[in-house]
């Protein structure tokens, strides 16, 4: 964060994007990026606590691996398990797949295989947006 604040920043273009270089000769987002990288990765020969990864190169990362149980504990009722069978979709009727896609909640659909393992995510607008020029 040193080379953010020391650095000569300024928005000059209409999108609002920063363009400055830090004395590092990085922009201001790589520098922040570059920080935190930094602070997260430590050459250690042992972990130094228990939430360490070994990134197998002689750096370790403090962090915490993202398992199902782990997401299913963070997002609790905000996690959606609604899954469309692939193969199920695929071998239906048009009309049967944009009902299928139409009842999907929100803005992405997840597909699996018949045992509930994801494979595909599908943007639903976009999808529906496609299928509403085709029958034009």
């Amino acid at each position: 964060m040193a080379a953010w604040r020391s650095a000569n920043v300024g928005i000059t273009t209409d999108t609002g994007r920063l363009e400055a270089k830090t004395p590092l000769g990085r922009e201001p987002a790589a520098a922040i990026l570059g920080g935190y990288i930094q602070r997260n990765q430590q050459p250690h020969v042992m972990p130094p606590g228990p939430e360490w990864i070994d990134l197998g190169y002689g750096k370790w990362e403090h962090a915490i691996w993202i398992t199902s149980e782990r997401l299913a504990e963070l997002l609790g009722d905000a996690l959606d398990r609604t899954l469309v069978e692939r193969e199920a979709f695929k071998a239906s009727s048009n009309a049967a797949k944009i009902k299928t896609i139409l009842d999907q909640p929100g803005p992405l659909v997840a597909f699996g295989t018949r045992d509930r393992r994801f494979d595909a995510l599908l943007d639903r607008t976009k999808w529906l947006e496609s299928i509403a020029r085709q029958s034009q």
